[in-house]
C-alpha cells in the first residue's frame, strides 16, 4: 500500500460510505476504490500516490492477514491512513434489517406478490411497533423468503479483535471513529482534517442512506429483542461502552418514510437492476 492512501473500514451498515465521500470530499485523492473483495485487487492500484479505499469487513473476514497487511504497508511504500468504524451493532442490525431487500431483489427474478409481501412486514411493525418485534419480522423474513440478514455472532468478534489488533500501527496511522459521534459532528480531534465537511452521499450510493441518525435500535426492539440481542452482541457492546438499557424516549419514531416506503424504493431499484443485468423484460411492463 501506498503513503497518501486512505482506508475506511467498517462492518457493512455502519457508515463507511457516508465516511468514505466526506472523506474524499475533503482531501480529494486521485481515485477512489469501492470495496475491493481481495488484495489483489488492490495491489493492481499499486502506482496510485493519493487514492481512498472503502472496504467492508463482511467480505475479509476469511483474509485477515491480507487486510492486516493492506493497513499496516511497509516501510517502502509507506503506511495508509485506515480509520475504523464502530457502530452500536444493534443499530446496525435495523439496518441489515431495511437493506436486506436490495441484496435479494437484485439477484434473483420475484414477482409483485414478492415485493407486496415484503413490504407488508414492515407495514405491520409500522401498525404496532410495540407489539411487532424485530425477531418477529425475522422470522416472518425466513418463513416466506427462506433467508436472513442477521450477522453471525462471529462477525463483530472478529472485527473487534482485528481492530485491536491494529494497535501495533503508528497511532497517527490508525483511527477509531464511532459512527454515532460522526453524525452528530463530534470528530475526534486527529481526523479534523479529513472529516470535518459535508456529509453527503454519491447520487448513485442514495439508496444506503436510509435515515442518517443514531439510536434507532431503542424505539424499533421490543423488549424482548433487547433482551436477545444484548447478549448476542454482549462482548462488543461492552468493549465499546454501549448501553445496555433500552430508552423508548431515545432515537427516530419508526415510520412508513424510513421503513415500507423506503424499502419499497429499494426493491423497485433493486429489481430494475436486476432486471438490467439479465436482459429480462421489466416486471413493471
Amino acid at each position: 500500500m501506498q503513503r497518501g492512501w486512505y482506508i475506511i473500514l467498517g462492518p457493512a451498515k455502519t457508515g463507511t460510505t457516508v465516511v468514505a465521500r466526506t472523506l474524499l470530499n475533503r482531501v480529494t485523492p486521485d481515485g477512489f476504490s469501492m470495496e475491493p473483495v481481495s488484495r489483489h485487487e488492490l495491489e493492481a492500484l499499486r502506482g496510485a500516490k493519493r487514492i481512498g479505499v472503502k472496504i467492508i469487513f463482511d467480505t475479509w473476514r476469511e483474509q485477515l492477514t491480507d487486510l492486516t497487511a493492506v493497513c499496516a504497508g511497509n516501510e517502502q511504500a509507506g503506511v495508509p491512513t485506515t480509520i475504523c468504524l464502530i457502530r452500536d451493532p444493534r443499530d446496525e442490525l435495523v439496518s441489515r434489517l431495511h437493506y436486506f431487500a436490495y441484496s435479494f431483489f437484485a439477484t434473483r427474478p420475484t414477482t409483485e406478490e414478492q415485493r407486496a409481501s415484503w413490504v407488508r412486514i414492515f407495514q405491520k411493525k409500522e401498525a404496532d411497533p410495540g407489539g411487532v418485534s424485530l425477531l418477529d419480522m425475522e422470522e416472518e423474513l425466513w418463513r416466506t423468503f427462506g433467508e436472513g440478514f442477521r450477522p453471525p455472532p462471529e462477525l463483530h468478534r472478529s472485527y473487534q479483535q482485528f481492530v485491536e489488533g491494529l494497535r501495533a500501527i503508528p497511532a497517527n496511522k490508525c483511527h477509531l471513529l464511532h459512527y454515532e459521534d460522526f453524525i452528530e459532528r463530534r470528530i475526534p480531534p486527529d481526523l479534523n482534517r479529513f472529516l470535518l465537511g459535508p456529509q453527503l452521499v454519491h447520487p448513485l450510493e442514495q439508496r444506503v442512506h436510509r435515515s442518517g441518525s443514531k439510536g434507532a435500535w431503542h424505539r424499533f426492539f421490543t423488549d424482548h429483542d433487547t433482551e436477545f440481542y444484548n447478549r448476542y452482541f454482549e462482548q462488543y457492546l461492552t468493549t465499546f461502552d454501549y448501553p445496555l438499557v433500552r430508552n423508548v424516549e431515545i432515537g427516530p419514531p419508526v415510520s412508513s418514510h424510513t421503513g415500507s416506503a423506503y424499502v419499497a424504493r429499494l426493491i423497485d431499484e433493486a429489481r430494475a437492476s436486476y432486471t438490467q443485468a439479465s436482459g429480462q423484460k421489466s416486471p413493471m411492463s
